[in-house]
């Protein structure tokens, strides 16, 4: 996780990896895949596969990491409210 932004009021957390959307966000990815011809060998014997098409139907559980969160608005508190007293002990 990176700062992508920040200035006096705000902070901006992120990634610019290519697969983060899918973790945070989830995913269902539907296709046709074409499987070339192979040969495959199974109990010791080989045997010839033809080339096919077969539908593929993945989801992607989210994995939520980037946005808001019970958790992370939890920790938040916890720290604003340590930084508060650490400035004001001084």
């Amino acid at each position: 996780m990176n700062v992508l932004k920040e200035d006096e009021n705000t902070i901006t957390f992120g990634t610019h990896v290519p697969y983060a959307a899918t973790h945070n966000f989830g995913l269902r990815i539907r296709a046709v895949q074409n499987v070339r011809a192979h040969s495959r060998i199974r109990d010791g014997k080989r045997y010839q596969v033809q080339a096919h098409t077969r539908k593929i139907d993945t989801q992607y559980q989210k994995r939520q990491f980037i946005g808001e969160s019970q958790q992370m608005m939890n920790n938040l508190d916890q720290w604003l409210h340590t930084q508060i007293l650490k400035r004001f002990k001084e």
